[in-house]
């Protein structure tokens, strides 16, 4: 789970901020039908929670979405360097 956006995924590791991301079709479908909220108090279609599944966070970073990120994280991103998706939504840079 994303700290600050509603994003969530799944994996079978951790060590030293290297994760490995699993499938898991059970969490997906609980998420996609219960439509979770991030915030209470926010009724949009981007604040329900959303599974990613590995090809999504495998995918590389668009230009549209880098321009849609805050200047905050733009600025990590030239210091960081991520290549995909995964790299910018689950990372250990704060």
């Amino acid at each position: 789970m994303n700290k600050y956006y509603p994003y969530v995924t799944t994996a079978d590791s951790y060590e030293f901020g290297n994760i490995s991301f699993v499938e898991n079709s059970d969490i997906k479908s609980c998420i996609d039908s219960l439509e979770y909220r991030f915030v209470d108090s926010i009724d949009a279609e981007y604040n329900i929670y959303k599974y990613l599944e590995v090809e999504q966070l495998n995918s590389l970073m668009t230009y549209e979405q880098i321009s849609n990120l805050h200047e905050d994280e733009q600025n990590q991103m030239k210091y960081w360097k991520p290549q995909t998706i995964k790299e910018i939504i689950f990372n250990n840079w704060d």
